[in-house]
């Protein structure tokens, strides 16, 4: 045992000096101690975690690893937005836009971009098509305004609101997709950034298969195939005009001549058909029908449209809108019964 030379002879300054080594011990101790308990390494150690958003995003449908619909279709993206806690139900309430909201499938209000019922959703899928002339830009568009269902409900004193678009029409695309969803603040945009959104909900992406669609057969090659208007025969209106691309353009019965009176959300439903330089028309038009107004393809005098509702070449949803028609190869509205 090492004794200090200087008390080997003093017990009473032998048991000081003991005294003494161990309140140092015990200071120096307890110093490490509190520099341990208040140093950025300590704190980093055990971690804190940042305060959850405000609503609870779940989603019910469709499943990681799914494999959704049936040739394309028929699939279902089901969502609920809960208030974590009363202080949040703000962020679901009335005041903020949240309500019970049935979107028809035929009504203006039915197409990409904010939801009527539930404002600040966000909906992505990866396999949303590229489309010119639409509102459906590829995987950047907001999807949430073609939810049909939207509904709100208390439970235990908090908000929580229901969220159900049924893909009834095979539209975007097959294969590998991946569903993301998330709330804002606000009102969503039609095209979501990759920055500058303040969430209030957690992120979800959900990875699942989109069902191949049943074949089709190819279309005879034709001389027009490139014509800006072409006639196809539809089972129900008969003969329609549709655009290069084979979907069916439409005319408004309130338009004043080449004025449009389709303008704000109508413009969104339904897109004006441009053309890139002249329009020009397939067999069986009548080419000196064919024209433009402010860029806008006309016909028989008629300004013509799009529907963001056709998912497909071939569909006529807006046949059956009021207000809107189908066109007849003599320019002549044909309304769906």
């Amino acid at each position: 045992m090492y004794s200090h030379p200087s008390l080997n002879r003093s017990p009473r300054k032998w048991r000081a000096w003991q005294l003494a080594s161990g309140f140092v011990v015990w200071t120096t101790a307890c110093c490490l101690m509190t520099l341990a308990a208040s140093s950025p390494a300590s704190a980093s150690a055990h971690g804190t975690n940042p305060a959850p958003k405000p609503v609870k995003l779940s989603v019910l449908s469709p499943g990681a690893g799914d494999d959704a619909g049936n040739e394309g279709a028929g699939f279902v993206v089901d969502l609920t937005l809960t208030a974590r806690n009363k202080a949040a139900n703000k962020s679901l309430s009335a005041e903020a836009g949240y309500k019970p909201f049935f979107n028809n499938p035929s009504a203006p209000t039915f197409h990409p971009g904010p939801n009527q019922g539930a404002p600040g959703l966000v909906v992505m899928l990866s396999t949303t098509p590229n489309t010119p002339g639409t509102p459906f830009q590829g995987a950047r568009t907001n999807l949430a305004g073609l939810f049909q269902i939207n509904g709100v409900t208390a439970n235990n004193g908090l908000i929580q609101v229901r969220n159900t678009w049924q893909i009834a029409k095979a539209g975007f695309g097959s294969g590998p997709s991946t569903l993301t969803v998330f709330v804002v603040d606000g009102t969503a945009p039609a095209l979501v950034p990759d920055t500058g959104l303040q969430a209030i909900s957690n992120r979800i992406t959900v990875p699942f298969t989109i069902t191949a669609p049943a074949p089709t057969a190819p279309s005879p090659a034709s001389a027009n195939a490139n014509a800006t208007l072409k006639v196809a025969n539809d089972s129900t209106l008969g003969n329609i005009l549709v655009d290069t691309n084979g979907r069916t353009v439409y005319q408004f019965d309130k338009d004043q001549g080449t004025t449009s009176a389709c303008t704000g959300s109508c413009a969104m439903a339904w897109p004006a058909l441009k053309a890139s330089g002249s329009p020009t028309t397939g067999t069986g038009l009548d080419a000196s029908k064919v024209g433009t107004a402010n860029g806008q393809v006309t016909y028989a005098g008629h300004l013509l449209y799009l529907y963001a509702a056709d998912a497909k070449p071939g569909d006529t949803i807006g046949a059956s809108i009021p207000g809107f028609a189908a066109v007849s190869p003599t320019g002549d509205p044909i309304h769906a019964n």
